[in-house]
């Protein structure tokens, strides 16, 4: 059967040597730093200035998006009138954030706006006739909905017969037919022509409130004092990391400068996360937001209700705060036991009937199965496996599934094949959500294994270890760190950079390191240069580093804090003999 852990290919990106050199010298950046730049299609001056420099004043102008004048002029009737409005959101950060940052939004104008969010296994995803009857019963006339809707097409039909608007901000793929609403702003529309179609859910409600900002600036009527949006960009940052968009373009900055805001925020419910979190504000980082703050603010949504994150986010009271942060802590322990019990019944369903994991995917089903956090475990067998993975929580007669893929697969796209064994599905094509029919599980799975052997040519897929540059370990001087820095955030589309480097010996004791004994710790040595390195679930190459100490590292270069004191680490990637 397929194995985990498999061997990677190591595949180093070629970069014309005149064109990093005449790079280097425009930019004023070390070659090895334009070569990465240019690895991350920045191929001119101004894409790398702009990459490295770029400001919120480079920001898109929001009113270039389709849809944002008619949404701007519907809520600025609604604020004039007094109409009852509702943030209709969703229960992961993306949701989460965005849901937050419409109500502070509002709360700074002088008014509280309520919001709803879907119970997961309650109602699942998206907008519902349930949650649209009830706000009409309470005598809502406008809705916006954040991070959903644009799939929502019966649902605004039911809205406009009620006699409530509903604005749609959504950032998930457009189905064929658009709902009916009083403006969507989705850059995926296919007659939208802003710049960018990457953005986040709470990316594009920031693009609504900044635009609303600029309206109520314009027209001089609004007596209280306006926002100041750049102190919501924490949420932002937030919201954009933990989707996994793409941290490129308009994306890029908005991270960027969120995690300044940040490592200083006022607010007082995620300085009590970064504090149950052990995270230093001054040292944040988007991969601590993905491994730290993100899983606390998503546990309440994947295991209970959202409301105590958005509540954390909300919050002006400290003591609340405490309370809410040590609560999202809790709940995130449970989703871990329930997450690595789902994960070994996954490995022992694929160990135990070997046909599944023989094709192109993974399709699993299980009925003891949490629906909140299959996907993640998806995603560690995506990444192991090196294989889509999709789990489905079935319950009586219908399945819930989350996905993950893998490059080069489109998710989202995969499924449409599929459709007619599926009740509903969406997503993107990194991730993706469905329901269907318990009886048509088997089918399902047989159909998206021809398509990924389809869409993947027929071939085994062979994971690809991307390496951005041969270099020496003295060539990782400071002054290159400091410079390497000006690429960050990290994330989808701008990944971490990997190096790789040959002829290393390791020195002194390996070490396996880690509550289970499966990280890795060793010193190594290149001529002069040692370099403590650290390995996440590498800790079985111990034995082969112990019989052969000399190999090649593809790692990437980090800078160690601890104890006030700073030096290079590397974190290895992978080893080869």
């Amino acid at each position: 059967m397929t194995t985990r852990f498999q061997e990677r290919r190591w595949q180093v990106t070629a970069v014309p040597s005149q064109l990093r050199q005449q790079l280097a010298q425009a930019c004023g950046i070390p070659p090895l730093l334009a070569g990465l730049c240019i690895n991350r299609g920045l191929h001119t001056v101004s894409q790398i200035q702009r990459f490295l420099h770029a400001s919120l004043h480079d920001l898109y102008n929001p009113f270039t998006m389709h849809g944002m004048e008619q949404a701007v002029e519907r809520i600025v009737q609604a604020l004039h009138r007094g109409e009852r409005m509702v943030v209709y959101g969703d229960y992961d950060v993306d949701g989460v954030t965005a849901t937050a940052l419409l109500i502070r939004f509002f709360r700074a104008l002088g008014i509280e706006v309520p919001y709803y969010l879907p119970h997961r296994e309650q109602e699942g995803y998206g907008v519902h006739a349930g949650a649209l009857h009830r706000l009409h019963a309470e005598g809502t006339t406008l809705v916006i909905t954040v991070d959903c809707g644009i799939s929502a097409t019966e649902e605004m039909r039911l809205a406009r017969s009620l006699g409530i608007d509903v604005i749609i901000t959504d950032h998930h793929q457009c189905p064929p037919e658009l709902p009916e609403a009083v403006a969507i702003l989705n850059p995926h529309q296919p007659c939208c022509s802003y710049p960018t179609r990457v953005l986040s859910g709470v990316g594009v409600a920031f693009k609504l409130v900044t635009a609303l900002r600029a309206r109520l600036r314009e027209e001089r009527a609004w007596k209280r004092r306006l926002p100041n949006l750049r102190q919501h960009l924490d949420l932002v940052a937030l919201g954009t990391i933990a989707d996994l968009v793409p941290l490129v373009d308009e994306n890029h900055i908005l991270a960027r400068q969120g995690l300044l805001e940040l490592s200083r925020t006022g607010k007082v419910g995620l300085q009590a996360l970064q504090k149950v979190a052990g995270l230093h504000p001054a040292h944040l980082n988007a991969e601590q937001v993905s491994f730290a703050l993100a899983p606390r603010l998503n546990a309440a949504g994947r295991l209970e209700t959202a409301r105590a994150a958005v509540e954390l986010l909300i919050t002006e009271d400290p003591q609340q705060a405490w309370q809410l942060a040590l609560a999202l802590d809790r709940i995130n322990q449970k989703r871990q036991a329930i997450q690595e019990r789902i994960l070994q019944s996954a490995r022992h369903q694929l160990e135990s009937c070997p046909a599944l994991a023989q094709g192109q995917a993974i399709v699993l089903a299980d009925e003891s199965w949490h629906p909140g956090v299959i996907g993640i475990v998806a995603s560690k067998l995506a990444a192991e496996y090196a294989k889509p993975t999709i789990l489905i929580s079935v319950q009586g007669d219908m399945g819930r599934g989350s996905g993950r893929s893998i490059p080069p697969l489109h998710l989202y796209e995969g499924l449409i094949p599929c459709r007619e064994w599926l009740l509903t599905f969406g997503g993107h094509g990194a991730a993706a959500g469905l329901t269907i029919e318990r009886r048509h599980i088997e089918s399902f799975r047989v159909r998206f294994n021809q398509v990924v052997e389809e869409l993947l040519g027929g071939e085994p897929f062979i994971p690809t270890l991307q390496i951005d540059a041969e270099v020496t370990l003295a060539e990782l001087s400071p002054s290159f760190l400091e410079a390497l820095q000006r690429l960050e955030p990290f994330g989808e589309g701008n990944p971490p950079p990997i190096f790789a480097a040959y002829d290393l010996e390791a020195i002194g004791t390996p070490q396996a390191l880690g509550r289970g004994q499966d990280h890795l710790r060793l010193t190594v040595r290149q001529d002069s240069t040692v370099v403590p390195t650290i390995g996440f679930h590498l800790a079985h190459l111990l034995p082969a580093i112990q019989r052969s100490p000399r190999f090649s590292l593809a790692f990437t270069p980090q800078l160690n804090r601890w104890n006030g004191r700073e030096e290079l680490q590397l974190l290895v990637r992978d080893i080869r003999w």
